[in-house]
């Protein structure tokens, strides 16, 4: 099994759960974050506490949503191409998608484990 950690703008969210959803995957892990990265960050006007100054800064870091999703060996790949043919362009990359190799999984409580349960029943 694979650990998809999958970094995208926030209005993309909708369009990695469809993805995920065509394939049947269980369930998956999302949050907001911070970060930094290959797209080049915009100007915005300056706020001091709840009052624009009037000055345009362009900040360190903007707003992001990373999901965590595992996913069967078997669907991995195909998943990772739709992201990729799903979100940004080539001029405007849309994100990243880190694939990590992942040796099992358990439910707790139960005696299941495995590829079983990354996926729907």
């Amino acid at each position: 099994m694979k650990e998809l950690n999958i970094f995208i703008f926030t209005h993309e969210l909708s369009t990695v759960t469809e993805i995920l959803r065509k394939h049947n995957i269980a369930g998956m892990s999302f949050f907001e974050i911070h970060a930094t990265g290959h797209t080049k960050r915009k100007e915005i006007p300056e706020m001091v506490h709840v009052y624009q100054s009037g000055k345009m800064i362009t900040p360190e870091t903007e707003k992001r949503t990373k999901v965590e999703v595992l996913v069967p060996d078997t669907v991995a790949d195909s998943i990772v191409q739709e992201l990729v043919k799903s979100i940004g362009s080539e001029s405007e990359p849309g994100g990243l998608v880190f694939v990590t190799d992942v040796s099992n999984a358990h439910l707790l409580g139960t005696n299941r484990s495995g590829d079983s349960l990354l996926i729907k029943e």
